[in-house]
Parts: structure tokens; sequence; C-alpha cells
């Protein structure tokens, strides 16, 4: 859970931007550090869905908050997985073909845009399901006490309020925007999992 977080505030800081990759002489070296930090990001998915398996195992109780919160979460990394691989590995080839065939840009325009309208669709599902399950397994921390009520607590105000934002489309997916969301959860992955990792050592 905290690799997984930390690199995911690791690739959302060197996330290049759609005007740094189309900027005069440095596409090729931009588009290459852009397919790297999404490969690097949809391979950091299954640590985090397995961090989160442990978290919702340890906080468990017979109301099944903590495993209603996994399989949201769940859901929440495949539209994730989805939106990474439109950016990266969709995106930049279209990128390329606007750059390379100049006199074709217009066609290539068309699929650039599709493609970054879908990844904020896969970028927003992610965000709201993540808040979601967050929320669910903060109350059950703050419930049960299992572990430091300040992570849970931090979690019942960001999520909820990153939630709002984003389902009510205040706050745009871009990188930046969506830069803030990782940071954010990622604060409360890395708490978490550095609480869930003391307390199992000391069990």
């Amino acid at each position: 859970m905290i690799a997984a977080a930390v690199a995911g505030i690791m690739v959302m800081a060197v996330h290049p931007t759609s005007h740094e990759l189309l900027a005069p002489g440095t596409f090729t070296m931009i588009a290459a550090l852009g397919e790297a930090v999404h490969i690097v990001a949809i391979i950091t998915v299954p640590f985090a869905f397995l961090g989160a398996l442990v978290l919702a195992r340890y906080i468990d109780s017979p109301n099944r908050l903590a495993m209603s919160a996994l399989a949201i979460y769940g859901f929440a990394l495949v539209a994730i997985v989805s939106a990474a691989t439109l950016s990266g590995l969709v995106a930049i080839p279209i990128l390329q073909k606007i750059v390379e065939q100049p006199q074709s840009a217009t066609q290539w325009e068309g699929f650039a845009t599709y493609s970054g309208i879908v990844n904020q669709g896969f970028a927003r599902i992610y965000t709201i399901l993540t808040s979601i399950a967050i929320t669910l397994w903060s109350v059950q921390i703050v419930r049960t006490r299992m572990l430091p009520r300040a992570a849970g607590i931090y979690g019942l105000v960001v999520a909820p309020v990153t939630f709002i934002a984003v389902a009510s489309g205040h706050v745009r997916l871009d990188v930046h925007g969506f830069g803030a969301v990782v940071l954010l959860q990622g604060i409360w992955l890395i708490a978490v999992g550095a609480a869930l990792y003391r307390t199992t050592r000391t069990e």
C-alpha cells in the first residue's frame, strides 16, 4: 500500500502535460517519459489492491463494511488502469502522428480529443469510487479503533470533500487536479499502511 501510494505521487510529479509533449524539439524525450510513467502506474495497481486486501481483512467486522470498501476500490483500480492506458499508451502514439504527419493533423486531433475525454471519464470514476472506499474504511477505523483514529478522521474529511469536488465538476482531473487527488489520498494510504505495518508486526 505504501509503495503503491509513493509510486503514484512520484508518477504524477513527473507526469508531462500535453503542452510539454507538443513543445518543439522535445516530443521524443517527453513521449518516452510519458509512456514510462504510465507503465509504472499500471504496474503498481496489483500492489495497491494487495495492500487494500490486507487492510480490509484486518479491520473487517460482521458488518462487512471493510470488504464492501475493498470491492469498490477494486472497481476503481480497473478504471485507473483504463485511464493510464488511454493517457500513456493510446494518446501519446496519437500525438506522435500529429507531430510526424502535420498534413493529417486535423484527423488525428479528433482521436486525441476523444481519447482525452474518455481518459477523464475513467479518472473521474476512479476518484469517486476511491473516495467512497476510503470513507467506508475510515468509518470502520474510527468505529473499531484497530488503527489510529487520526487516520480515520483524516479520511472522513478528505474523501467526502474530494468526492463532492469531483462529482460536482468543480475540480478538473488534468495533471494538476488529478495530482492533487493522488497526493491527498496518498497521504491517507501511506499513514494507514504504516500503521497497519506497525500493528501487525507487534502481534
